[in-house]
């Protein structure tokens, strides 16, 4: 999982580097203008939303025996993925709405949604700070009950658990 989010962490320094030097070199207006507050925000949400997924991707990939059973058991975690990714583009749609505002504070939507609402500018401090107390929050609980599930499912090797099962076996 570290080692994942290593070579994440350098892709989205490499891309973004990328972008705003060449949109420098050739006078691009495109961009907005970045300042260190984004880059911060945009770092720390990054971190946030893969130390959430990455927690949950592991503790599904413990129920399953063999590898080729792990699209199914986590099948479950992309599509909440997909969907919190919709969800923030229709938050970019119209940052301003009160939907917009509510879906950024869900913790699995946040991590995709506040760092553009931050980058337009028109969020205020208290959402912001409440958004990531809640996804740390939310960090938290996934990886005690990732830990859980690993423990517990580690020793079934003789068939795919289901989530249900993994939480109801004993340590």
């Amino acid at each position: 999982v570290l080692g994942i989010g290593s070579s994440g962490i350098i892709q989205v320094v490499v891309l973004g580097g990328t972008s705003v030097i060449c949109a420098q070199v050739v006078g691009s207006d495109v961009l907005p203008s970045i300042t260190l507050g984004m880059v911060i925000a945009g770092f720390a949400w990054f971190i946030v939303g893969y130390l959430l997924y990455g927690a949950l991707f592991a503790a599904g990939a413990a129920l399953v025996p063999r590898q080729e059973d792990a699209q199914s058991a986590l099948a479950p975690i992309s599509v909440m993925i997909m969907g919190a990714y919709f969800a923030s583009l229709y938050v970019a749609g119209d940052p301003g709405t009160q939907a917009a505002r509510v879906l950024s504070l869900i913790p699995p939507i946040a991590p995709f949604a506040m760092p553009g609402r931050i980058a337009i500018g028109n969020v205020p401090a208290w959402e912001v700070a409440l958004a990531f107390a809640l996804a740390i929050a939310t960090v938290a609980a996934v990886l005690v009950l990732a830990g859980m599930i690993y423990v517990r499912s580690v020793m079934h090797t003789d068939r795919t658990l289901t989530w249900r099962e993994a939480w109801r076996l004993e340590s």
